[in-house]
């Protein structure tokens, strides 16, 4: 059972080959979320306050508003643009609930 949940959390969150892997998202100004799969599929979710910021790692925890299970969305500072990364913490920390946040 362990060796099956981190084959799908690898999988799935991690290098983002599943096809229900989230691959990109539209943050809105009152911090609902648009994303879209590798499958192509679109959907939204609601940022959830368990959501952490910093320097180094950011996670987002989403809560579709179709869907049972909150998705996650692990962002490493080298997978995207400086000054995108920069932008996205400054608005999670400042507009959206003040996520929880180490640092």
């Amino acid at each position: 059972v362990i060796a099956a949940s981190l084959r799908h959390t690898l999988r799935g969150e991690a290098r983002r080959v599943a096809p229900d892997s989230i691959v990109e998202i539209h943050l809105h100004p009152d911090c609902r979320c648009e994303f879209v799969t590798r499958a192509g599929i679109s959907g939204e979710a609601a940022l959830l306050g368990t959501s952490f910021v910093a320097p180094y790692l950011t996670i987002l925890n989403l809560q579709p508003l179709e869907g049972r299970w909150a998705r996650h969305v692990v962002i490493l500072p080298d997978a995207v643009n400086r000054e995108i990364f920069r932008k996205l913490r400054v608005v999670l920390k400042w507009r959206c609930g003040k996520p929880s946040e180490e640092a």
